[in-house]
C-alpha cells in the first residue's frame, strides 16, 4: 500500500469515528503516530512503513538482512510520539486519557 493510501486510510478512520473521544483518538493517529513513524523511517532507510494502527502499532517492510534496524527504530518512534504528545499537552490540546506510547513494532524481511 503507498503512502498516500495510508495517510487516506488514517484520515478516513478519523472522520468515521461517532464519539468526541474517538475522533480524537483516530485524528492522531495523524498528528503523533504516523508523523513520529515518518520522522523515524527517514532516519532509517532500510525500513519502510507498511501501516499504522489507530492504537499506534506499526507494520514495517525491513530491507534483507536488516531486522536488527527494528529495535533502534522502534526506540525512535516512541521518543517521536513522546515528544508530539508532551508538546501537544503543554499546548492545552486535548489527549485521549489513555494513549498507547509504546505501541508494537514489528516488520518482515523482503
Amino acid at each position: 500500500m503507498g503512502r498516500r493510501a495510508l495517510r487516506l486510510a488514517a484520515l478516513l478512520l478519523a472522520g468515521c469515528a461517532t464519539t468526541p473521544e474517538g475522533r480524537l483518538r483516530n485524528a492522531l493517529v495523524t498528528d503523533v503516530y504516523w508523523d513520529a513513524a515518518r520522522e523515524c523511517e527517514h532516519r532509517f532507510r532500510s525500513l519502510h512503513l507498511k501501516s499504522v494502527g489507530v492504537n499506534g502499532d506499526l507494520d514495517l517492510d525491513v530491507d534483507a538482512g536488516q531486522t536488527h534496524d527494528i529495535a533502534y527504530f522502534a526506540k525512535c518512534y516512541w521518543a517521536g510520539i513522546e515528544a508530539r504528545v508532551e508538546k501537544r499537552r503543554s499546548a492545552g490540546l486535548p489527549m485521549p486519557e489513555k494513549f498507547g506510547l509504546h505501541p508494537e513494532v514489528g516488520g518482515a524481511g523482503d
